[in-house]
């Protein structure tokens, strides 16, 4: 998307809606992520529903700052600019921090965003008097699953870095995700709430069509 954004005319490409498109993609992989494990087809409705709700915020923030890496987005002035203009240049100081910490092995990062995606909740606990308990147990569900995940991430650390080295790893992958959940609380711009809420209630038919 990055090469279509470049071959469009200067003024078009720092436009909000490409930038938008273009960041909309990164977060919208949630979906397709999930359902390609298989331990997702053995969950209800409801427990699908839960992981997009309350994981799409901070699975998309994780895979942005991987995807920005790794495609070398930055080196793009138009994406700077177009992006700078939506969530403000201080944002980029954060972002090229998270780059610089985040593992620069691919295995092992893909293995953290399978975790938060499984996760119970990856965000900032909000009351939703709305939401049914019957939502919230199903929850329950995932914690075999979690088990699982948490139990082969551990042994593949042990395998490639050792036991204390595992130790650290995980420590780091933790105080990780805990800073991109912060960051993406103190995220104020109305443009990528609006365009993070519009994916979320796109995927919902996808769930219904799939259980």
């Amino acid at each position: 998307m990055l090469e279509q954004q470049s071959s469009l005319l200067p003024k078009l490409r720092t436009k909000s809606t490409i930038i938008l498109d273009i960041v909309g993609s990164y977060y919208s992989i949630i979906q397709s992520f999930l359902s390609n494990v298989p331990y997702y087809s053995d969950l209800s409705f409801n427990a699908r529903r839960a992981l997009i709700k309350h994981n799409s915020e901070t699975v998309g923030s994780f895979h942005s700052v991987f995807i920005v890496r790794e495609s070398n987005a930055l080196d793009h002035e138009s994406y700077i600019v177009g992006c700078s203009n939506i969530y403000g240049t201080e944002n980029f100081d954060i972002l090229r921090k998270f780059m610089s910490i985040l593992d620069n092995n691919g295995t092992l990062v893909k293995a953290m965003l399978l975790i938060i995606a499984f996760a119970g909740n990856c965000s900032k606990v909000v009351l939703d008097h709305s939401e049914s308990m019957g939502i919230m147990s199903s929850t329950i569900s995932l914690v075999r699953i979690q088990n699982i995940l948490i139990t082969m991430f551990w042994k593949y650390l042990i395998y490639q870095y050792g036991f204390l080295g595992a130790v650290k790893c995980f420590d780091s992958f933790i105080r990780y995700i805990l800073n991109i959940t912060l960051w993406t609380e103190t995220n104020d711009s109305v443009q990528h709430s609006d365009m993070l809420s519009t994916i979320t209630e796109n995927m919902i038919p996808l769930l219904v069509v799939q259980d």
